[in-house]
């Protein structure tokens, strides 16, 4: 499985234990190698021009500057509204609405990015009920977590997401809080026992790019797909070696900036020019 590691150089552990050796094998992009069980690694998100081959710069270069929290929703923000289909200008906003910050959670942001491509940003979830302090979120797969304010303010503060539409930044710093008690609920990556603040720090440190559906109740909706085949879908993850990225419309995700799908040496790229070794749709 292709493992998303912004922002780090090592490599991720397994349940804690001993650092797994790096993946000497290959991966052309194509249906029959895609997906195959590597640990892949990213470069902390910033600026770099599109399609071109990143030089590794300085460790003080590749710090994000500090972001505000995102601020607390008001009591009906999270109100889940009739679902309707997306167009085209709807997609448009999740591109530009809001971006992964300093960390390493491109997987989880790109995740949110196709669920609300696919469901819309009020529908990805079954319900939210304002409950005392907090929300209760009822999955589409039926899991129920419980997020309270602190720990929305704590999503917010850990995630670092950030954007032009302070609405889709609420809802994605939601989504990201209810994943992160999910992940907490069960263990991700075999830790038990986690603080809701561990968890959302599991979700940071890089994660397989398929785990992202899974945390946000969506397991059913996810097909996988060749990744040269990304333009024939408006909710798609695509992952590189690197990097996950939200696709639709034949359009790539590069932090909130949307770029048009390209091919080099036949296979799809990211936006930092490393080809996409897998990908899965939302249907």
């Amino acid at each position: 499985m292709i493992r998303a590691l912004d922002g780090h150089t090592g490599r991720k552990r397994e349940g804690g234990g001993a650092l797994s050796p790096p993946s000497s094998k290959h991966f052309p992009g194509t249906p029959e190698n895609q997906d195959t069980a590597s640990r892949t690694e990213c470069l902390r998100p910033r600026e770099a021009p599109f399609m071109q081959p990143v030089t590794r710069a300085s460790p003080g270069s590749l710090r994000a500057a500090p972001r505000p929290a995102a601020s607390l929703p008001t009591r009906d923000a999270f109100e889940v509204t009739a679902q309707r289909p997306q167009t085209s200008q709807d997609r448009d906003r999740y591109f530009s609405g809001f971006k992964q910050g300093g960390t390493g959670n491109c997987v989880s942001v790109a995740a949110i990015k196709a669920a609300m491509a696919k469901f819309g940003p009020d529908q990805v979830f079954k319900s939210v009920k304002r409950s005392g302090q907090g929300y209760d979120v009822t999955m589409r797969d039926g899991v129920k977590v419980r997020v309270s304010d602190a720990e929305l303010a704590t999503a917010g503060r850990l995630s670092r997401i950030s954007g032009r539409d302070p609405k889709l930044v609420r809802d994605a710093v939601l989504m990201y809080a209810a994943m992160a008690n999910r992940a907490q609920l069960e263990g991700n990556d075999g830790r038990k026992n986690m603080s809701f603040e561990r968890a959302c720090q599991s979700l940071n440190d890089g994660e397989s790019y398929r785990e992202g559906p899974r945390w946000l109740g969506l397991q059913k909706h996810v097909r996988k797909i060749d990744p040269n085949d990304i333009h024939r879908y408006t909710a798609v993850v695509g992952a590189s070696s690197r990097h996950a990225v939200f696709a639709s419309d034949g359009f790539v995700d590069h932090y909130g900036k949307k770029r048009p799908s390209t091919t080099r040496g036949g296979l799809e790229i990211e936006g930092y020019g490393r080809p996409l070794r897998g990908a899965y749709a939302l249907v």
